[in-house]
């Protein structure tokens, strides 16, 4: 009977949209211009329309359906979350009717094939077959950090062709400009070499916006999230690679860290928009603009992307307490990390431990993002209080320097011209920008609590101790060597990359091409404004950078850092190197 209800949807939605498809198709692309020799021209247009206004409200009754075909909310989140996702956009973008023809095509046949996979799943009688437990890249014998790599170079593929769809621009732009952006949304850097909001059309924009989203929830964390909410399993491979992404001791707890870190995204990201939306409406923007600028920057913000569809960023609010203190919020939100916010939410919210329960990896992260920010700020107000910040007051001068001490560590977003700084702040930094925030977040960099373990060694080797300690516990030497090792790589690697943009962007300064390779490798989004100029070699290396910035720190703890012990056994005699 269940089957039959959810049917009814399918059937309304088809009555309105496949009229409306068809006519689209009909009359702005003349697939059949022979046809208009029958049927007027203003016919077809007039059904087109009237279908088209119908269109979202078709949509909303299919996902009205699914509610009460699964029974509750949460199983409505799980099951139907890409009509949910699809409905929103077409309202806010109401009689936009050929961005509603691609939403519309693309969700009719997504209901089709669902209604294709409930019709087996009711299947009387059906048995269940055994099956050999590989996910397709199995097949290729790739490693985990080999999947990270395929996937993420995918999704740049896939959005860099999208955005070469006409509906996509507003203006002609080049190819490397595509790839740029979409390599910045994915990899969530910030940097941009076009202007977002004059050279990309509303669904341009929500491509990058996608991109985004996946780049910062992680593709595998994510595809892994879509196969929960279809309420399929995991397979065996594929759950041994998210153990090894989330850094979990147990399968088990993939379902409930999967899950978590979805609604988790889902909610701070819905609650920044809604605070967004107010205060850009309250600041004379019209709602329809001020919703959708409200979602766009509220997942950039916690994805710690720094994208913006404002022409100079939010250099426009750099005053609104409003704007920076809800930006900030989403910004250590996302870059503090998952794990942190779930113990975090389990003392305040849920009352399900205390404080002093709290562990080490919390206790770690919360010190070194408090104590980062505070350096930030201090800084930032101390080395412009007389020259960027000198037009402004007191409150405003503090308000705008936490807020670039803040997005400075993985964001991007700025309120103040950065190329106006003194150089002396910019190196502070381009050192926050390699540092980065936290583990298993949205952030880049070589990662908060790996700098946390670095000065704890240094600290220790002063002492004369043979073992690192923090917080009374004692760290596994293994993890300090794996933090050194991290640490040596990343700098070697932006070393090498700073020397050859030196090399092709000649006519710029080292400061900058510095600036811009630090902004690049911890994928922050800052720039001293070189960016644009920057040639298309400089480009190319540019995007390389982010791309490795995403993935390489992940690849390194999974292809080189949590390697098993080494086969064989074997164990040498010890030797001796003299050093300092």
């Amino acid at each position: 009977m269940k089957f039959t209800d959810i049917r009814l949807g399918l059937i309304v939605e088809s009555l309105v949209s496949l009229p409306f498809i068809i006519c689209y198709l009909l009359f702005n692309k003349q697939v059949i211009p022979q046809l208009f020799q029958y049927v007027p021209s203003e016919y077809i247009e007039i059904v087109g329309t009237y279908f088209g206004w119908l269109v979202p409200v078709g949509v909303l009754f299919s996902l009205c359906v699914q509610w009460f075909f699964y029974g509750s909310v949460e199983n409505l989140f799980r099951k139907g979350t890409f009509t949910m996702v699809v409905v929103v956009p077409m309202f806010i973008t109401w009689g936009d009717f050929e961005f509603t023809f691609w939403l519309a095509t693309v969700h009719w046949f997504s209901s089709l094939v669902s209604i294709y996979d409930l019709r087996q799943e009711f299947q009387p009688n059906k048995k269940v077959q055994s099956v050999k437990a590989e996910s397709y890249f199995s097949a290729f014998h790739l490693n985990p950090a080999q999947i990270v790599i395929i996937t993420f170079l995918l999704t740049i593929v896939l959005g860099t062709t999208l955005l070469m769809l006409p509906i996509a621009t507003k203006k002609d732009v080049a190819l490397i400009d595509h790839l740029f952006m979409v390599t910045s949304a994915t990899c969530v850097t910030g940097l941009t070499t076009i202007d977002l909001g004059q050279c990309y059309t509303v669904f341009g924009q929500l491509v990058i916006l996608c991109c985004i989203q996946i780049g910062g929830l992680g593709i595998m964390t994510l595809s892994s999230s879509l196969t929960l909410f279809l309420g399929k399993s995991l397979e065996i491979r594929d759950q041994l690679l998210m153990q090894d992404i989330l850094d979990l001791n147990s399968i088990e707890e993939i379902y409930t860290m999967i899950i978590d870190i979805i609604r988790t995204t889902f909610i701070i990201e819905m609650i920044g928009a809604i605070f967004l939306t107010i205060i850009f409406f309250n600041s004379g923007m019209e709602f329809s603009e001020s919703l959708y600028a409200g979602i766009f920057h509220s997942v950039s913000a916690f994805c710690n992307a720094g994208l913006s569809i404002f022409s100079n960023n939010l250099e426009g609010f750099k005053t609104n307490v409003g704007v920076n203190l809800t930006v900030s919020m989403l910004i250590i939100s996302g870059g503090i990390g998952f794990f942190v916010i779930k113990e975090l939410r389990n003392v305040f919210f849920f009352r399900k431990q205390k404080l002093e329960q709290i562990s080490l990896h919390t206790r770690v992260m919360l010190v070194a993002t408090i104590s980062l920010i505070l350096i930030g700020t201090v800084s930032i107000f101390v080395g412009e209080f007389l020259t960027t910040l000198s037009q402004y007051n007191l409150g405003e001068k503090f308000l705008i320097s936490f807020f670039q001490s803040v997005t400075t560590r993985t964001a991007g977003f700025h309120t103040i011209s950065i190329g106006m700084m003194n150089p002396h702040t910019l190196l502070v930094i381009c050192l926050l920008m390699f540092i980065g925030a936290g583990p298993i977040s949205t952030a880049g960099g070589i990662k908060a609590s790996t700098f946390v373990i670095l000065i704890q060694s240094i600290k220790a080797t002063l002492l004369g101790k043979d073992r690192v300690e923090i917080f009374k516990r004692e760290l596994h030497p293994q993890v300090v060597l794996k933090s050194i090792a991290l640490t040596l790589i990343s700098f070697f690697l932006v070393f090498v990359v700073t020397i050859i943009m030196v090399k092709l962007e000649e006519n710029k300064t080292i400061l900058s091409i510095i600036f811009e390779v630090m902004s690049a490798f911890g994928t922050v989004g800052l720039s001293m404004g070189i960016t644009p100029q920057l040639s298309e070699p400089g480009k190319l290396i540019i995007i390389l950078l982010m791309y490795i910035g995403r993935i390489g720190p992940l690849t390194l703890v999974l292809g080189i850092v949590r390697r098993k012990a080494q086969r064989g056994g074997i164990s040498y005699p010890q030797g001796r190197v003299l050093i300092g």
